[in-house]
This record gives structure tokens, C-alpha cells and sequence, in this order.
């Protein structure tokens, strides 16, 4: 048995960046475009019964074997996205972020290829309090930081057009020909991970050291 198969993913990414501090105000914003298009080509073939060994060492010779079987694929789809992001901190101890991004699949169905994913996140850092500065805690545990977030994401590895019918390759008896393999659904939507995240940072002896706690739920809808 012999298959080549070959994976072609283009990906284009354009942002426009701002960042500024007004005094104790940081502010932090991102916005993009991104397109991505992947072809998948394959062939294969193999036979039985070899006339040898040596004959099936490096590839399949010609005329060494029967029943020769070979084949192929071919697929292609296409992703678009806009996107934003939004981070704003105020003295470098109460963090603030946002994003927001418009997701459009070709592997769903063309009523249902576009998604909307949000996601924010807050923080607090305690070490950056004058009282947590001025007591003795400060030379040991440097910084402490607690935070939470939330967002969603959308699963675009869901395989190749699953909401169609689809058609293969077939044979009934000695005659080739087509046969259905795949029952699509019309309704299929985005497969979206909804997910919470809380969490602290610790860092001692100027962060040569670091602790961090992580307690995330990760919730799984339209699963495909």
C-alpha cells in the first residue's frame, strides 16, 4: 500500500494596533482581518499477492502484483474572520478585557456561516496596594494578581461539508460507479466552546518563583 497525500493551508493575517497611557489609564486596542483557505489532495494504490518480497521494499513495482487498487481525494474550504480586541488597565492594578470576533465557515451551511464569539476578562492586582507595598510581605511575595474570564470559541475542524449529502466512489459487483456516503444536515451550526476561567498569579522573590492557580468549565454547544 502506497499513498501520497498533501495539505495546502493559506493564511493571511491583517491588524491595526493602538496603544496608549493617559496617566494612570493604559489603553490597548487591536482590530483584523483574516483569511484562510486549505486544499487537501491525495492519491493512493496497492495490490496483492507480489511476485516477491524485493518488489514491495521501496514502492510498488509494475507488473508484480494483481488486484491493483488505486484511488484519490480532493477537498477545499475556506475561512474569513473580522476581529477586535479591547485591554484597558488603570494603575496597572485593575485590568479590564474584551473581544469580540465575526467568524464565517464554508463548511457549514451558508444560512448558518456566520458566528459571533464574545469574550471579556477582569483582573485585580492586590500587590500593586500601598498597604501590600509597605509591609513585609512585599520582599517575598512580589506580585499577586487574581483574575477571571469568559469566552467562546468556534470549532472550525469539523471535517469537510458534513451538512451535505455526500456522493463516493463505488462498486456493485464487478461494475464501478458512485455510491452515498454521507447523510448531511441542512441545520448544522457552529459547534461553540462557552468557557470560564478564575484564576490567581503569585510571584516570589521577584518572580524567580511563580505560582499559578487555574479553575476553568468548559461547556460544549451545538457539538457536531
Amino acid at each position: 500500500f502506497q499513498q501520497f497525500r498533501r495539505v495546502t493551508r493559506w493564511n493571511t493575517q491583517n491588524t491595526l494596533n493602538f496603544n496608549r497611557e493617559f496617566g494612570n489609564h493604559g489603553l490597548d486596542v487591536v482590530g483584523g482581518l483574516e483569511f484562510q483557505q486549505t486544499t487537501v489532495n491525495s492519491i493512493f494504490a496497492q495490490g496483492a499477492n507480489f511476485a516477491g518480497v524485493f518488489f514491495i521494499q521501496d514502492n510498488l513495482i509494475s507488473g508484480q502484483f494483481v488486484t491493483p487498487t488505486s484511488g484519490g481525494t480532493f477537498a477545499q474550504n475556506g475561512f474569513a474572520s473580522t476581529f477586535g480586541r479591547l485591554n484597558y488597565s488603570f494603575s496597572d492594578k485593575y485590568l479590564i478585557g474584551m473581544s469580540l470576533r465575526q467568524d464565517a465557515l464554508s463548511n457549514l451551511p451558508e444560512a448558518n456561516r456566520n458566528g459571533t464569539f464574545f469574550g471579556g476578562s477582569v483582573g485585580y492586582r492586590l500587590s500593586e496596594e500601598e498597604f501590600f507595598k509597605n509591609s513585609g510581605v512585599k520582599n517575598i511575595m512580589n506580585d499577586v494578581k487574581i483574575r477571571g474570564s469568559y469566552a467562546e470559541v468556534g470549532n472550525v475542524e469539523i471535517g469537510f461539508f458534513p451538512y451535505q449529502n455526500q456522493f463516493g466512489a463505488g462498486r456493485y459487483g464487478s461494475q464501478n460507479g458512485a455510491s452515498f456516503s454521507q447523510a448531511g444536515n441542512p441545520n448544522l451550526q457552529w459547534e461553540t466552546s462557552k468557557k470560564i476561567n478564575v484564576g490567581a498569579d503569585f510571584g516570589f522573590l521577584d518572580n524567580k518563583i511563580n505560582l499559578v492557580f487555574d479553575y476553568f468549565i468548559n461547556d460544549i454547544d451545538g457539538l457536531i
